[in-house]
């Protein structure tokens, strides 16, 4: 995977690029936007912006079997208002013939079909805004795709892609000077739709889930 417009300082000094979390075959790589610039966060669990004076720390829960959350919780060290859009890329890391991702426009959620393994991509913020959403054709090529204008942090809207595709959830937020801004994103696996929507309906309903202001 390439990386774009990184320069960022690791606070810990684990080294290793395995992606922040896993659910069987589907990876997650976050990241974060600021002033027309991408930075991804290869697995790290918390990373400092130093030029932009923003750092994120990221925690994974696992509330079910079948369901790997993620926390990330963005600070504002400066002391001047930041806008900031957090990404989430889900992918698999293996190059599958019938991987497909899609934007189900019934129910506005993201989907990855994997093999006979399905999985739903969703999140929130404490706000309990939902995420922006797009899918990629081919994510280890160039992440610059995702982008509409790049400058903007506007997405490029695809509503499916199969081959070697990418979902990519975006957050856009202002960061008081000082402040922290906290939001979650989370895939769910199994194999049957119903059964993915069921389990996503009561994630949303249990408030406790997400972390608060």
């Amino acid at each position: 995977m390439s990386k774009t417009n990184v320069d960022w300082m690791a606070v810990n000094t684990h080294k290793s690029s395995t992606p922040v979390s896993k659910v069987e075959k589907l990876d997650l790589t976050p990241g974060l936007w600021t002033s027309g610039k991408t930075y991804w966060n290869h697995g790290r669990m918390e990373f400092v912006l130093m030029e932009e004076e923003i750092s994120m720390k990221i925690s994974v829960e696992h509330p079910h079997s079948k369901i790997n959350m993620v926390n990330y919780f963005v600070y504002n060290h400066s002391k001047t208002e930041k806008h900031v859009k957090l990404l989430a890329l889900h992918y698999c890391q293996s190059v599958l013939k019938d991987h497909f991702s899609f934007i189900s426009p019934a129910d506005d959620i993201v989907f990855h079909l994997a093999g006979k393994q399905l999985y739903l991509v969703d999140g929130r913020s404490s706000s309990n805004e939902k995420w922006e959403t797009t899918v990629i054709p081919s994510w280890h090529s160039s992440l610059d795709g995702i982008w509409g204008c790049k400058q903007k942090g506007t997405l490029k809207y695809t509503p499916m892609a199969k081959g070697n595709p990418a979902s990519v959830l975006s957050r856009e937020a202002a960061i008081p000077p000082g402040k922290i801004i906290r939001a979650t994103t989370w895939c769910i696996s199994g194999k049957n739709k119903n059964e993915l929507l069921s389990l996503n309906t009561a994630l949303l309903k249990n408030r406790l889930a997400f972390p608060k202001e």
